[in-house]
């Protein structure tokens, strides 16, 4: 692993995924700035969760495929890289028009239940497909080694996005939520055509099979619960708070998410990319687990004080509206520690071990069963709270440190 580590493509890879995370990261931290400001907190709220929904549409379009798709091309010669990707587009497509009619059945039951509008659901159905697909084909691009072009992309979304939520507010004063929902909807659109030309650029024509669907169907189904249950239990506490909750709470709820979670999801994607091909081309997992636990100390130690100052940096930032307190920020900062550094535990074992995997669908499963009942519960007796959702969150994810290192004394050999 150290000769992977320390090779100059690898560092260079690296550090460009590093400026498409930052800089993808701080294009939806602008855009979250300039709608809190311009915005009542109702309408934040109403942003806010627009966003956390999209994710439900976002697991029906990529089902694992973003995971399987990669893991698929990379195994497979130059001239074969075009079966593997019409393959991948077939599904994908397939998968696109069952979210599209899963959106529509169900907008007015979803915006009943939520206290949302049916343009609400539809629109963020639109975004959680844009993004789904845009997640497929950015991996394939990066498994061509464009990532270089992965970055590039990712810099000229976030500006695409900053510039056009900036001209909404000049010319329109006060946009709807609305206005600034359908903003990242275009951005994520642009980003898959381009990223499609990219791949188009590097392939063969593309076809497809029923042997290579079969291969890439065969690793998505273990894919796919992951991937489901990972954004369930990182978004089912917005759903919770959303029905539970009043539009203010909700608000500043999204403003702590904004300023520490969406961090350590950008800290999480760059982590991701470093370790999961170091880890696959490693001779020895020893050799990784012991690369991790040397570098667990600095992130235990320098992450909460990162998503600290950053809550507090961008609360102050969002408006007199939001108000920054220590003990709940502090909750969130545990929780975006312990989830970076699970996430990045996970990635290293599932890069050595297909079981690792099965197994922590399996995990996911029950910690989202735990959460609806503590959170549901906390619905039902009227004790919904910021504090209490994020306790309840926190307690999840150390459970989910235990299993972590466990999978790593198991699948890192």
């Amino acid at each position: 692993m150290s000769e992977v580590v320390q090779s100059a493509p690898l560092r260079r890879l690296s550090v460009l995924s590093l400026l498409g995370g930052a800089a993808s990261g701080a294009g939806m931290f602008a855009l979250t700035i300039v709608v809190a400001r311009s915005l009542s907190p109702s309408g934040f709220a109403d942003f806010g969760f627009f966003l956390a929904l999209s994710q439900v549409w976002f697991i029906l379009a990529v089902a694992g495929l973003e995971l399987a798709a990669p893991r698929l091309l990379a195994r497979q010669p130059a001239d074969q890289r075009g079966v593997v990707v019409g393959s991948v587009l077939t599904v994908a497509s397939v998968l696109a028009v069952v979210g599209l009619v899963v959106a529509v059945v169900a907008s007015e039951p979803i915006a009943q239940l939520t206290r949302s509008t049916q343009l609400l659901v539809l629109l963020a159905a639109a975004f959680g497909m844009a993004t789904g697909w845009r997640a497929v084909v950015e991996r394939l691009t990066a498994a061509l080694g464009r990532v270089g072009a992965v970055a590039v992309v990712k810099v000229v979304e976030a500006g695409l996005i900053v510039v056009g939520a900036l001209v909404a507010v000049l010319v329109l004063g006060t946009p709807a939520w609305s206005t600034f929902s359908i903003l990242v909807v275009v951005a994520a659109l642009l980003a898959v055509g381009a990223y499609v030309a990219l791949v188009r650029h590097q392939t063969a024509p593309w076809h497809t099979t029923s042997q290579t669907r079969r291969q890439l169907i065969s690793f998505a189904r273990y894919a796919a619960p992951t991937t489901v249950f990972a954004v369930a239990i990182m978004y089912i506490d917005k759903f919770t708070l959303r029905i539970g909750g009043t539009d203010l709470e909700y608000a500043q709820y999204s403003a702590y998410f904004s300023g520490t979670v969406l961090i350590a999801v950008q800290a999480v994607f760059v982590l991701q990319s470093i370790v999961l091909p170091a880890t696959v081309r490693a001779a020895s997992g020893v050799t990784v687990r012991r690369q991790i636990m040397r570098l667990l100390p600095a992130l235990v130690l320098g992450l909460p004080v990162l998503y600290l100052c950053s809550g507090w940096v961008v609360l102050q930032v969002l408006g007199p509206n939001y108000d920054y307190v220590l003990a709940q920020g502090a909750l969130f900062a545990g929780w975006a520690t312990l989830y970076t550094i699970n996430i990045l535990c996970m990635t290293a074992c599932v890069g050595r071990a297909s079981r690792a995997m099965r197994r922590e669908s399996m995990v996911l499963v029950a910690r989202v069963v735990l959460a609806v009942l503590a959170l549901g519960g906390l619905v039902l007796t009227d004790q919904i709270s910021i504090t209490t959702v994020v306790t309840v969150m926190v307690l999840l994810e150390l459970l989910e440190t235990v299993n972590v290192m466990t999978m790593m004394r198991r699948y890192l050999v």
